[in-house]
């Protein structure tokens, strides 16, 4: 294969386990009924997805018929100052979401949330926290579920998440059949904690020792194809958790701007 066969064979992979553009879900909110969730745009490097909120809120799935599942609402609620709910995400789909089927985004769509990161969950959370803003009545859902209480007990359990060993030993308990490049990552990994480790008081800066890290990762990943997104999802938390343990600043930004994965 030549190598505009060989990067195209990559962006595919890359996106391979990621919604498309245009993919429309129908979202749970548990006793808040259903919303709708879009996405407008998706990028290849970094692997991301656009995803916009809709201002329909029912007590049933939505349907792709109605307008409302095109609108996206606009935030202000408490600090918010009328900003669409529309962010980028490079993470794993959550189960809430539903496709019900794929409509082309508006034109200027894919230019709303140019430097808004977040998780899926965020779709969830604001619409309801929005709705409430504006005094909406809830819909008379069948669900009893209270999903804010549901989202508050799961970051709960998160609070004890992998340490970065922990993370590091994940990558080594992948299937190697599946995951044939998880060893080598976390042999890149293991090497970055040690390095910083061994930085304090030598006066090398943390935040070239992580550069270095994500452009061997890049390397890597251009040789073996081997960080797709459970591995992305890893990766991501790992260095959250670097930057936390050696403070340092905006490191989301800095894997956002440096990952090619």
């Amino acid at each position: 294969m030549d190598e505009q066969g060989d990067e195209v064979s990559k962006k595919a992979r890359s996106l391979k386990s990621l919604p498309e553009c245009g993919d429309v879900f129908s979202v749970s909110l548990g006793n808040w009924g259903f919303t709708a969730s879009r996405v407008v745009a998706v990028k290849a490097k970094p692997v991301t997805v656009l995803v916009v909120g809709s201002e329909y809120l029912g007590a049933n799935p939505p349907s792709l018929d109605d307008q409302k599942v095109y609108d996206i609402p606009i935030l202000t609620h408490h600090s918010f100052d009328n900003e669409p709910l529309a962010f980028w995400t490079p993470m794993t789909i959550i189960p809430e979401f539903e496709k019900i089927g794929n409509v082309k985004p508006a034109e200027g769509e894919d230019q709303l949330a140019l430097g808004s990161m977040a998780q899926w969950e965020y779709i969830l959370y604001q619409r309801i926290m929005q709705a409430q803003w504006d005094g909406v009545p809830r819909p008379a859902a069948e669900s009893e579920i209270d999903i804010l209480e549901a989202m508050e007990q799961a970051y709960q359990k998160r609070k004890k998440p992998l340490t970065p060993d922990g993370i590091i030993k994940k990558f080594h308990s992948l299937d190697p059949l599946e995951q044939p490049g998880a060893s080598l990552v976390a042999d890149i990994l293991r090497s970055l904690v040690k390095d910083l480790g061994d930085a304090k008081g030598s006066g090398i800066e943390p935040v070239r020792l992580v550069t270095d890290c994500i452009t061997a990762l890049n390397r890597l990943d251009a040789e073996e194809e081997c960080i797709d997104t459970v591995e992305r999802d890893l990766l991501i938390e790992f260095f959250q958790k670097i930057g936390k343990k050696y403070k340092i600043d905006d490191v989301y930004k800095l894997v956002e701007e440096l990952r090619e994965w």
